[in-house]
């Protein structure tokens, strides 16, 4: 995962994302700076804010306590299965800039898949272009 901080002072910088951990299998997450002056950060929270919902209905779980320097590396050995955000931050009085974010020992949480009634929608618009290109081409005969 690759990322960008960008913001004036003094607000904190944040990215999220979202990952999946099961019981007992260690991850390791390593945030390195590539541009710019942040000093990274990561926290893990249990669970996943529904948009416009506040980070603080989570569940916090570690994080890298005050990073110094261009790279900070969290491990972690879950002790359930599910869903995590993990929070890439930066601190006060920095102008922000990219990194990268590698881990080992989770998943990606897997792309929403379209609802059945999406799907109908769109098939129903395909027919309808059809019948109209067809009805366009028997007009043009006459």
């Amino acid at each position: 995962m690759t990322g960008s901080i960008s913001f004036s002072d003094p607000v904190d910088g944040y990215d999220f994302f979202r990952i999946l951990i099961d019981t007992g299998v260690p991850i390791s997450l390593t945030s390195t700076r590539l541009t710019g002056d942040i000093v990274p950060n990561i926290v893990l929270y249990r669970g996943f804010a529904t948009e416009g919902a506040p980070i603080s209905t989570l569940t916090f779980l570690d994080c890298t306590n005050n990073a110094s320097g261009a790279a900070t590396t969290l491990n972690f050995t879950p002790t359930f299965t599910g869903e995590v955000t993990v929070v890439q931050s930066t601190f006060l009085n920095q102008n922000g800039g990219t990194y990268s974010l590698v881990g080992t020992g989770f998943r990606a949480v897997p792309s929403a898949v379209p609802e059945p009634s999406s799907l109908v929608l769109a098939g129903v618009g395909l027919v309808g272009l059809g019948a109209y290109n067809l009805r366009r081409r028997k007009s043009r005969r006459v």
